[in-house]
């Protein structure tokens, strides 16, 4: 099996959105996008390459997008184009914002579900993150909250579609990849959730029924190794129950970064 991996990382100006990339102060940013390289690196077949904008980066850029200079949101457009243009050449892709950490079982998780799976259909992660307390939680669950009546089980567990879309990645098979692009149009480039960033990846998963696990957040995750912002202001049991799942190496980052 080949898996063509995308990182998408800046480190730099902020031109209009500000956030831990466009922040001089973070210093433990550097380390999140090695544990999130680390991480892809990991993978069975994985062939990984930083995408970027030469310049304006902490780690080697592989594959450099000039063209979006002036408007670095447009990065992860710019990387899921090019990335669709080696369709025949790979069995998976993924595609994934660089502080952002995929575990083996999560993509093991993929493999398994696609082999029953319609075409149209994805098993897609809850992002984890550690609260102020430092206790999980779910970040696109809690930044757009909301869930549809659309479900199904998988496993014993249930299903449902979360309202946000997010999830930081876009993990597909080459018929699913196939799939999305006869229904996308790969030259778009709009604003519909809050940045072109996360719009990226929601656009080219709008084909698709994003199911994720509903009460079991823990089944299927990954890790938002940075901080979102506002944190959630109290713990909850859902939050409590995730602790065991949150990968070391976010523990360890969370501490060196408050420090």
């Amino acid at each position: 099996m080949k898996v063509l991996c995308y990182v998408n990382h800046y480190f730099g100006n902020p031109v209009e959105f500000e956030g831990r990339s466009t922040d001089p102060r973070n210093a433990g940013r550097k380390e999140v996008v090695a544990a999130c390289l680390e991480g892809l690196r990991a993978l069975p077949g994985a062939e990984v390459y930083v995408c970027g904008i030469e310049g304006r980066a902490l780690a080697k850029v592989d594959i450099d997008f000039p063209q979006v200079r002036d408007d670095p949101k447009l990065l992860i457009y710019a990387s899921l184009a090019h990335m669709a243009r080696r369709l025949e050449e790979y069995d998976y892709f993924i595609n994934i914002e660089d502080d952002t950490l995929v575990p083996p079982q999560t993509f093991a998780n993929v493999l398994e579900f696609d082999r029953d799976s319609l075409v149209n259909e994805i098993l897609h992660p809850n992002r984890i993150e550690m609260d102020a307390d430092g206790s999980p939680f779910c970040v696109d669950t809690m930044a757009m909250p909301g869930w549809t009546y659309q479900r199904r089980t998988y496993r014993g567990r249930e299903l449902r579609i979360a309202r946000n879309p997010h999830s930081a990645l876009l993990i597909l098979s080459r018929d699913k990849l196939r799939y999305a692009l006869r229904h996308i149009d790969v030259a778009y480039r709009g604003r519909f959730l809050v940045w072109e960033m996360d719009s990226a990846f929601a656009y080219y998963h709008s084909p698709f029924c994003l199911y994720r696990s509903y009460g079991d957040l823990a089944f299927h995750t990954v890790a938002h190794l940075d901080r979102w912002s506002p944190p959630p202001p109290r713990r909850s049991v859902l939050r409590e129950s995730l602790r065991p799942f949150v990968p070391p190496i976010v523990l360890t980052l969370r501490r060196r970064m408050r420090g």
